[in-house]
């Protein structure tokens, strides 16, 4: 179990397996397997680094980093028309239990980063 404070002020304790994407910005968003996600004031970075399980670092489609679990990845595909924001989505993960991320990278990029 890995202690993160919210950004309530309140101590989360999560195992730190079923985490299985981080993503920044504002806060710090957490997502685990069982679907919550969690969000805290501590960087992301520190808490990838504070986590000590590899996580790939990917790009999402505004140009903000989020590290994924590569075993919580079910799926990477190309991105459908609705999915395209432009030119910005060149692949779509879906990450355990049904979360999708839309990415930067292409898909064989991406593959190969998770693999």
């Amino acid at each position: 179990m890995i202690t993160i404070k919210s950004l309530d002020g309140k101590d989360l304790h999560i195992n730190e397996n079923a985490i299985s994407m981080i993503s920044g910005g504002a806060h710090t968003n957490i997502f685990t397997l069982d679907g919550p996600k969690h969000a805290t004031a501590e960087s992301p970075q520190a808490l990838v680094n504070r986590l000590g399980v590899h996580f790939a670092k990917l790009t999402r489609p505004d140009g903000s980093p989020v590290w994924v679990k590569p075993s919580a990845v079910n799926v990477i595909r190309e991105p459908i028309s609705t999915e395209m924001q432009g030119n910005k989505v060149n692949a779509v993960i879906q990450v355990a239990p049904a979360f999708k991320q839309a990415l930067r990278e292409d898909v064989a990029t991406a593959s190969r980063m998770l693999s």
